[in-house]
């Protein structure tokens, strides 16, 4: 992936990527095997149920799950998400001031961060 310095002003704004293509596997399904191995919490198959949810909406919308090489850069859009992420949190930090969501939301601007940063990084 090469993102130029004119694309990384650009980010978080209404840069449009182009829908995607026709790719490579499922990663939903590679996401969904990594969670069961990975997540040693009580609540990993809502977990898993939740993620077959959203695979089956990606799938109603744009008629394929989430796939490799699809066309699109994937580190952006995680990066755009991520920005979301962080207002979603702190809307609910600022209804509800505990210090598990304020825990949460400084994570998230953490990950954002460091998206942020490897995507500055990249050649």
């Amino acid at each position: 992936m090469t993102i130029d310095r004119e694309q990384l002003r650009e980010l978080g704004g209404d840069r449009r990527q182009p829908p995607p293509e026709p790719g490579k596997g499922d990663l939903w399904q590679d996401v969904m095997a990594d969670a069961l191995r990975l997540i040693d919490h009580h609540i990993k198959y809502a977990i898993l149920a939740d993620m077959e949810r959203r695979r089956r909406v990606g799938i109603e919308r744009y008629g394929t799950p989430l796939q490799a090489h699809n066309g699109r850069e994937a580190l952006v859009d995680a990066y755009e998400e991520s920005l979301d992420l962080d207002v979603y949190l702190r809307q609910a930090f600022t209804e509800n001031p505990t210090p598990a969501l304020g825990e949460l939301y400084t994570r998230s601007l953490r990950l954002t961060a460091d998206l942020r940063c490897y995507l500055e990084d990249q050649p």
